[in-house]
């Protein structure tokens, strides 16, 4: 069996700079493959960062309910496979 040796990477954008951020990106993923890393994962957005109005909204407008939208995570359809 072989195995996959990934890094997480928990660290912040450049706010507002997506060049700034891909740099980061490079410097961080080539820091993650110095200590072996096979595959490296950022988190969701991290380029090109959220939008910075974000945090000011009182939540969603849509007239899609919160379920529609956040299916059940113990659903079968929406299992995350590792």
């Amino acid at each position: 069996m072989t195995g996959l040796r990934v890094a997480a990477v928990q660290a912040s954008y450049v706010l507002m700079d997506r060049d700034a951020t891909i740099g980061r990106v490079a410097e961080l993923t080539a820091a993650a493959a110095r200590e072996g890393a096979q595959l490296v994962m950022f988190p969701e957005v991290f380029v090109p960062g959220t939008a910075v109005w974000i945090d000011t909204t009182t939540g969603p407008t849509s007239s899609v309910s919160a379920s529609t939208r956040h299916p059940d995570p113990r659903s079968s359809r929406h299992r995350l496979i590792i």
